[in-house]
């Protein structure tokens, strides 16, 4: 039994990147998915279509069983890639978002200045 499992030992260990490299993309695919959803009318037309096409072709590759953890990491560099912009205009729309939160608590951040500590015995 050991002697099979060292045997198996590196078929093992390609599976196992293959199997993780799958997971990952599977959870970019999903990520840019929802991102698309949130944020595809802050891109460009061309931007939203190159990265809708990038995106299935990551599907096509993971819908086939039989493709490597090379192949897969191919799509997800091109992907990542092709999303760029994407994450650029979230991080725009965030940044705004933050900027007008922080306004809001310096006002808040005055009031709790008159907090005195005090020792109850």
């Amino acid at each position: 039994m050991v002697k099979d499992a060292e045997l198996h030992k590196e078929e093992d260990k390609k599976r196992k990147e293959a199997v993780d490299a799958r997971n990952q993309a599977d959870a970019l695919a999903h990520q840019t998915e929802k991102s698309l959803g949130e944020m595809g009318d802050a891109i460009s037309a061309e931007e939203k279509a190159k990265i809708e096409a990038e995106l299935k072709a990551l599907k096509e590759v993971l819908a086939n069983e039989s493709a490597t953890k090379e192949q897969i990491d191919a799509k997800v560099k091109s992907l990542s890639e092709a999303s760029h912009k994407l994450a650029e205009a979230m991080y725009k729309k965030d940044q705004g978002e933050a900027g007008g939160a922080a306004g809001g608590e310096k006002p808040k951040a005055k009031k709790d200045d008159d907090v005195i500590d005090a020792e109850v015995e």
